[in-house]
């Protein structure tokens, strides 16, 4: 069995191109289930680009929306 989730931050940028991700990976408020939460941001071929996301998991780390 896994240790329980606690909340972590992580950030991280390509290998090549320009661009950052910022994660937060948590437990959600019903604590039997996981949610990451993203958000990018770059440029590539000179057109800028942003965006969010959020992966909501169960506890068996199976993706439900």
């Amino acid at each position: 069995m896994f240790r329980p989730l606690r909340e972590r931050t992580v950030r991280w940028r390509p290998l090549s191109g320009e661009g950052l991700e910022h994660l937060t990976l948590a437990p959600a408020a019903s604590a039997d289930a996981i949610v990451a939460r993203s958000t990018l941001i770059g440029d590539r071929g000179g057109i800028p680009y942003g965006l969010t996301y959020e992966i909501r998991c169960d506890a068996g780390w199976h993706v439900r929306s």
